[in-house]
């Protein structure tokens, strides 16, 4: 029964991961790690996980990896792209020594 449980996690999670790449190829990051979230609950709940099966340990943390690089890649995409925005605050003392400071460098001569 453990064995016939780990084929069916494997081809559950094989077919979530493709799913989940064309779905993040189409640039609907959040659907995906949904999907993925939805999947690891799944395979965490499975009778060859909750026995400790090594191999489904390894489905497991297949599917922990693959939404964990989703997830860096959506923050990634959310960020600006252009330097700092004009109310961020640079902290004191966070400049290298003989750097100008954040207030010389907005106004003019």
């Amino acid at each position: 029964a453990i064995a016939l449980d780990l084929e069916r996690l494997r081809v559950i999670v094989s077919e979530a991961l493709q799913h989940a790449a064309a779905q993040a190829n189409a640039g609907h990051m959040a659907a995906a790690v949904e999907m993925l979230a939805e999947v690891e609950s799944a395979v965490a709940a499975a009778p060859s996980t909750q026995c400790g099966e090594p191999l489904s340990i390894q489905v497991l943390e297949s599917v922990l990896s693959a939404r964990h690089r989703l997830n860096v890649a959506q923050r990634a995409a959310q960020k600006p792209q252009h330097g700092a925005l004009a109310n961020d605050r640079v902290p004191a003392g966070s400049l290298p020594p003989g750097s100008p400071s954040p207030t010389s460098l907005s106004s003019s001569p």
